[in-house]
């Protein structure tokens, strides 16, 4: 089991949210609860061990793109996609503290604390995590735009990029 996988299987019967629990366990539907907690999720998938499906209790939590709302762009700033990240070779070098912690992102938090620093790149990934940069690392590699379906901690409407992905403004 993978995350991928999961999404495929439950986008073939029609839904549009998927979930891994357990290392391969996947369960399917057509809303997000109304409270989401991002911590506990910390056992290897069986069919790939680098990514994470889920823990005890606990689903890892995908969703289409094109089920959810658009992410709203802040005045000033626009969408350039989504990208591969690394833990090693970071596209944007500088994460940031948002005001309210991670619990409390959104693309508008993350593009305003950014801006606010001078810096006229922003990326969300993880659905908590914001970086900065004046320049994308050499080695950008841009993805599909549901790649980055992890919903936003603090807008659940809302896209922050996923794991290793970076959603780009």
């Amino acid at each position: 089991q993978t995350g991928e996988a999961c999404i495929d299987f439950c986008g073939a019967k029609g839904y549009t949210v998927a979930g891994t629990e357990y290392s391969g366990e996947c369960y399917c539907g057509l809303t997000l609860p109304f409270q989401y907690s991002f911590s506990g999720c910390d056992m290897p998938c069986a069919g790939l061990s680098t990514e994470v499906c889920g823990g005890s209790n606990h689903l890892t939590v995908y969703m289409k793109a094109q089920s959810a709302n658009a992410n709203s762009v802040p005045p000033g700033w626009y969408s350039r996609g989504c990208y591969m990240d690394s833990v090693n070779s970071r596209l944007l070098k500088t994460l940031v503290a948002v005001p309210g912690g991670s619990d409390a992102m959104t693309v508008a938090l993350c593009t305003s604390t950014c801006g606010s620093f001078g810096y006229p790149l922003a990326g969300l990934e993880y659905a908590g995590e914001c970086y900065c940069d004046t320049a994308l690392g050499f080695a950008a590699s841009m993805r599909p735009l549901g790649d980055c379906d992890m919903p936003c901690k603090g807008k659940l409407t809302e896209f922050c990029g996923g794991p290793n992905r970076l959603n780009l403004y």
